[in-house]
């Protein structure tokens, strides 16, 4: 396996505990990002999703347990190996919080090492397997128009999510990165023009994004294109044309 690039977070309240276990993971080729603690461990997961989480179970506070159950909670798939202890013990309960291997401390170098690539195989293997199936996220705030768009792409086979808002929309790209944005553009709080450049400029977005708007003017696709918008369409919109202009977006720029 490639280790490099392969981003690792480690949580463990012990320090001399996660120097250890962060040098052998990056003496290895992982990149590695090590916490003392929960809140810490949160924002990583939010703004630089690791590949694998290794979390040790029984630190004061909010505990292993506990971060384990948010994160698979809040959507998240990613492998999460445990470390303590009392292994033995804690075993059925690590994994009923979603833990996908649980190894004893001191945690064997030969050990961890072979944990952390089983379980980012396993990832590998189950995207291998995986029919691949277009990701559109449509970013619209009017209930009824997403509910359609979701309808009209849904029935054309692609997977789906929308956004009402721009932070929720960047909170899809950095979590779920889709295959291409339909992105509204007068929509209060953070517009359209605003998510585009946002996307393009600092979170390095480099997918297909199409404007489906009913601002309807020369000023208004200059400016869309100027932000980085590859097409636009006017609503109302009907279904063909939609499916026409995305299909074309993901073969002309796929992946």
């Amino acid at each position: 396996m490639d280790r490099s690039g392969k981003h690792i977070l480690v949580l463990e309240n012990d320090l001399a505990t996660l120097n250890q276990l962060s040098h052998r993971l990056a003496e290895a080729g992982y990149r590695v990002s090590p916490v003392a603690d929960a809140d810490s461990a949160s924002w990583v997961v939010r703004n630089d999703r690791p590949d694998a989480f290794i979390v040790e179970l029984t630190m004061p506070g909010v505990d292993g347990f506990e971060v384990t159950r948010a994160l698979r909670s809040d959507g998240h798939r990613f492998p999460v190996i445990a470390v303590t202890t009392a292994a033995g013990a804690l075993d059925t309960r690590a994994r009923a919080a979603g833990a996908d291997a649980v190894l004893s401390e001191p945690v064997d170098r030969a050990e961890l090492l072979r944990a952390v690539e089983e379980q980012l195989l396993k990832v590998e293997l189950r995207e291998h397997e995986r029919p691949r199936v277009p990701h559109v996220l449509v970013f619209e705030d009017e209930p009824r128009t997403q509910k359609m768009m979701k309808a009209m792409l849904e029935t054309a086979g692609f997977r789906v999510s929308g956004a009402e808002t721009g932070t929720t929309a960047m909170e899809i790209v950095d979590e779920d990165p889709p295959d291409l944005v339909v992105c509204d553009l007068a929509v209060p709080g953070i517009d359209g023009f605003e998510l585009i450049t946002a996307l393009r400029q600092e979170f390095g977005f480099r997918r297909p994004i199409l404007v489906v708007s009913g601002l309807d003017t020369e000023p208004a696709r200059q400016q869309a294109r100027a932000a980085g918008a590859d097409d636009f369409l006017a609503k109302p919109v009907d279904r063909a044309k939609l499916l026409g202009r995305i299909e074309g977006l993901l073969g002309a720029r796929p992946g």
